[in-house]
């Protein structure tokens, strides 16, 4: 429900900034209060993220994995910025749904979904 694609502004890359107030130019203290925190984003029709997927790369070693919000408490999103992006919020299934939504109904999706992924992944040697 985000503002359409040709109305955005351009992003001029992404921030890691844990506390957007610290050496911010664009933070604006006006937008400081609960009505504006990432878990009300879509009472704002702001771009809302769902999910997150996190890849790191140590000693040659990789490590990885995702995280899809089904149904969590959003409000403790609103004490960070997610992911270091500031112009999204924080959304799950079950708010997009407007309904209830467990984890037991997504598990097997998920699985089914990453196994068929994986099973058909082609591997490429390393160049």
């Amino acid at each position: 429900l985000g503002d359409p694609v040709e109305q955005r502004q351009a992003l001029g890359g992404l921030s890691l900034d844990f506390d957007p107030r610290l050496q911010d130019e664009e933070f604006d203290p006006r937008l400081n209060g609960p009505e504006y925190a990432p878990s009300n984003a879509g009472q704002r029709r702001e771009d809302r993220k769902l999910a997150a997927i996190g890849i790191r790369v140590a000693k040659g070693v990789t490590m990885h994995g995702f995280a899809l919000n089904v149904n969590p408490d959003n409000t403790w999103f609103d004490r960070i910025v997610p992911c270091g992006i500031r112009d999204a919020g924080v959304t799950s299934l079950s708010n997009e749904l407007g309904r209830e939504i467990t984890i037991e109904e997504v598990l097997p999706v998920a699985e089914k979904h990453l196994r068929d992924i994986l099973e058909n992944a082609e591997l490429a040697p390393r160049v």
